[in-house]
Order: structure tokens, then C-alpha cells, then sequence
């Protein structure tokens, strides 16, 4: 019983701190053709949240 204790602990504080994920409508996709990069966009705080190069 008492190794039930941390995991339903770490069960409860785990909830609180989990980002909340777009919506795919909210993301975009840039390929841009002379650098070849890609950048994944967050539309709704216009942001880019990735870049992928080369």
C-alpha cells in the first residue's frame, strides 16, 4: 500500500503541468525553396514553433 502513495502522487501532479497541444487547424506549414527550410507555424500567436534546415 504504501508504494501506491508517490505513483497516485505523480498521477496527480503529472495532470497539472501537461502543455495543451493546437488544434491542426491552428498550425501551418512554410517550405521555403532556396534555403530548402521548412518552418511549422502556430497560427493563432503567429509563432513559428519549429524550423527544420536543409
Amino acid at each position: 500500500m504504501t508504494h501506491l502513495i508517490p505513483l497516485l502522487s505523480l498521477l496527480l501532479f503529472s495532470q497539472s503541468s501537461v502543455a495543451e497541444l493546437p488544434g491542426a487547424g491552428e498550425l501551418g506549414v512554410i517550405i521555403e525553396r532556396e534555403p530548402a527550410d521548412v518552418q511549422i507555424l502556430y497560427t493563432t500567436s503567429k509563432s513559428s514553433l519549429s524550423r527544420i534546415i536543409g
